[in-house]
């Protein structure tokens, strides 16, 4: 058992948020992990732009907008690994994330990751799918409050040389349906349809600092056409604008124990200009330092 969160990479980390436990079977050909989990450390990964503790720090650039994932919650995960260059996974988790009914309100997702190392350079192209069974209302017809929700999406990572490695990220799920839990600001409800991602990594070795890091992202995120459809009439009506995201940081590895990141964000058409009096774009400044123990 443990009670901490672990990255996508398997470090752990002091959020203090998980405990779990796990077990390889068949000679490490597959593993079972249940209890409280996260399910963002095992499905929608990637090895550049997945955990906010040392890499991005923006939502969209640690896993899709688009994937309803519940909180850290009541959950179990399963991943098999038939061959070196191939791994299955499949999870099922507590959809609201309130312990209570758990079989009712599932959130279930599984991936396929294909690991290719051409020219001896590893990649991970992951492809998933999921299914929310929690109740989510339709756009367009109110009356209708026990739907479903499900979608899609892919998340790769590849080195492209000693240095450098590239990532995108991309994700659909169904337009037609909100989850009325999920607000925007105050108690505004959306839901997106799709988002995009993409970026790169530099490791530091040429200009003499192997271990540092230099990052780059940008993606978008865009509503749903029937939450645009469903706000026509209202004054003023909805714009849906595509929401824009881009992150920079740099990672400089102070020694075993520290690092620190200065990091900028900007943002533009923040909730897709449909908030009122808060539609400019935004900067947003930080500094990050990460002790490991």
């Amino acid at each position: 058992y443990s009670n901490v969160n672990r990255d996508a990479d398997g470090d752990n980390n002091v959020r203090l948020t998980e405990f779990w436990y796990e077990q390889n079977l068949f000679k490490d050909k597959a593993a079972f992990s249940f209890g409280k989990l996260d399910p963002t450390a095992y499905f929608d990964t990637n090895d550049v732009a997945n955990c906010e503790t040392t890499q991005f720090l923006g939502r969209i650039f640690r896993n899709s907008p688009t994937i309803e994932f519940p909180d850290n919650t009541a959950g179990l995960r399963l991943a098999v690994l038939p061959l070196e260059w191939l791994e299955l996974g499949y999870g099922v988790f507590d959809g609201n994330s309130d312990w209570e009914n758990i079989g009712d309100n599932l959130f279930n997702i599984g991936q396929v990751t294909f690991k290719p190392k051409p020219f001896d350079l590893p990649g991970n192209y992951r492809f998933l799918g999921w299914n929310n069974n929690s109740d989510h209302t339709r756009w367009l017809d109110n009356s209708k409050q026990k739907e479903n929700s499900y979608g899609f999406g892919l998340s790769f990572d590849q080195k492209v040389s000693d240095i450098v490695t590239l990532f995108t990220r991309y994700s659909w799920q169904d337009p037609k349906t909100y989850n009325p839990n999920i607000m925007a600001t105050g108690d505004l409800n959306y839901s997106l349809e799709t988002s995009w991602s993409a970026g790169f990594q530099v490791e530091g070795k040429p200009w003499g600092r192997e271990n540092d890091i230099l990052a780059f992202a940008i993606g978008e995120a865009i509503a749903s056409g029937d939450y645009k459809d469903a706000g026509a009439g209202l004054d003023p009506a909805r714009k849906a604008k595509h929401e824009g995201h881009s992150e920079a940081y740099y990672k400089f590895h102070m020694n075993d124990h520290l690092s620190i990141s200065p990091d900028i964000q900007y943002i533009w058409n923040p909730f897709g200009k449909d908030v009122v009096d808060d539609t400019s774009p935004v900067f947003v400044y930080g500094l990050r330092s990460q002790i490991d123990f």
